[in-house]
């Protein structure tokens, strides 16, 4: 049987693979996609891919390509070093976290679902303004 750590660690490495499987592409770039040829629009598609996946550089002689390659590029570059950035923070934090000799994975979980809270607050604004004007 595995250890709680054993476990959060495996969890963290699966979603670390789900995430490292993807990339964002920007609804602001459908106008400048629309203006493509459906030449341009396949060679596009196939650089972002081969960027992405393999790391491959996009280099075309075709302006319109040129100038919305740059920009994507660009914004791949920053997502791709703000995930990194994010990995390299979540591990630091894990091997703190981890390194406590007290540590669990459930220090901060209640032992009982029933004691989670129930508070329920009925706020009751109704002002009986009697005022009397003389």
């Amino acid at each position: 049987m595995a250890s709680k750590k054993q476990q959060s660690e495996e969890q963290a490495s699966e979603q670390r693979e789900l995430l490292e499987g993807s990339f964002l592409m920007r609804k602001c770039w459908q106008e400048q996609i629309a203006l493509l040829n459906s030449e341009q629009k396949a060679l596009f598609i196939d650089a972002v891919f081969n960027y992405q996946c393999n790391g491959e550089d996009f280099k075309t002689s075709d302006g319109m390509l040129k100038m919305l390659w740059a920009n994507v590029k660009q914004i791949f570059d920053f997502n791709n070093k703000r995930y990194a950035e994010t990995c390299r923070k979540n591990s630091e934090n894990a091997k703190k976290r981890w390194s406590k000799n007290n540590a669990t994975a459930s220090d901060r979980m209640r032992a009982n679902a029933n004691d989670a809270d129930n508070d329920i607050d009925i706020d009751n604004e109704g002002d009986n303004d009697n005022d009397i004007d003389i």
